[in-house]
């Protein structure tokens, strides 16, 4: 990729991966299985033992006189439900922050933002529709974001394209397991790496790893988990075309704080946006390592 060696970015790599076993590929016996409907306990059996590894951290700094990458009406009505406890407006603002301030981090950046919703499982086609937004940042799919109301909606056989639908749930569903990763969620991480492998993005800097991202909400609503997710390339392919063996994922995890009650000149300075900031530019530099046709 223009012209260079592609070896190890140790701001690139976002965890050291370990050695990690061959297992018998379990999805040739589940591609005509919605994944919704996939056993929870499958995701033992396919990541490593999950480990707490904090995401970089990278300051927006942004040149004198540029609007903030936040909207300030999300973020004053935020700070407004986190106040008096109002779970559903809270429900519906962390994606509305989240995908805004994304947005405004690649147009000041002038790289495309976009998402993606198609998971192969060898024959099969699914479509993801539990996730409420995400991130493709140059073309490079990056992190997913959802919630346990919009999973268990799905799962009550809800069309989580209708608001309706969602605010027809009561009490708004905010239970979420921090130790455990939903299997739903396993196949959104799959379906990214699937896009990533698809564009050919490389995999020699990251011991032929992709790394995507999924987050969500605690139950209480206050913090945010992020699931990093290293995805071998055999097993993206493996799951893709069916084949017996697959090696099993390495997954980390990251807890912070949905932090919107400092001061605004302080807002970029907390976690929530820093890791953001550190999102977009891994995805810059993962676009970067691509080759388009």
């Amino acid at each position: 990729m223009f012209g260079t060696e592609l070896t190890p970015d140790p701001e690139l790599s976002l965890a050291s991966i370990t050695t990690l076993r061959q297992i018998p590929n379990p999805f040739v016996a589940l591609q005509d299985i919605n994944p919704l409907q996939w056993p929870q306990d499958l995701t033992r059996e396919i990541f490593s033992p999950l480990a707490d590894q904090p995401l970089p951290r990278k300051y927006m700094t942004l040149s004198k006189g540029t609007p903030p990458v936040y909207s300030r009406f999300i973020v004053d009505t935020l700070r407004t439900a986190q106040d008096i406890g109002d779970k559903r407006e809270i429900l519906e603002l962390i994606p509305d922050l989240l995908e805004r301030t994304v947005t405004q981090l690649c147009t000041l950046k002038e790289i495309h933002f976009a998402n993606h919703d198609l998971l192969r499982v060898a024959d099969s086609v699914w479509q993801i529709l539990t996730c409420i937004t995400g991130a493709v940042v140059d073309g490079i799919p990056i992190y997913y974001y959802t919630d346990a109301n919009h999973r268990h909606a799905s799962r009550a056989g809800k069309n989580v394209e209708e608001e309706e639908e969602i605010d027809n749930l009561e009490p708004p569903y905010t239970e979420q397991d921090a130790d455990h990763i939903d299997v739903y969620d396993f196949a959104v991480l799959l379906m990214m790496a699937q896009d990533q492998m698809s564009l050919k993005v490389p995999t020699e800097w990251n011991d032929d790893n992709y790394t995507v991202h999924i987050m969500y909400p605690t139950a209480e609503l206050t913090q945010l988990i992020v699931i990093t997710a290293h995805i071998p390339h055999e097993t993206v392919l493996a799951v893709q075309e069916g084949h017996p063996m697959m090696k099993m994922v390495k997954a980390t995890r990251d807890i912070f704080d949905i932090d919107v009650q400092s001061d605004n000149d302080l807002l970029g300075d907390g976690d929530f946006f820093k890791v953001l900031g550190g999102m977009v530019e891994h995805g810059i530099k993962v676009a970067n390592l691509t080759p388009y046709d």
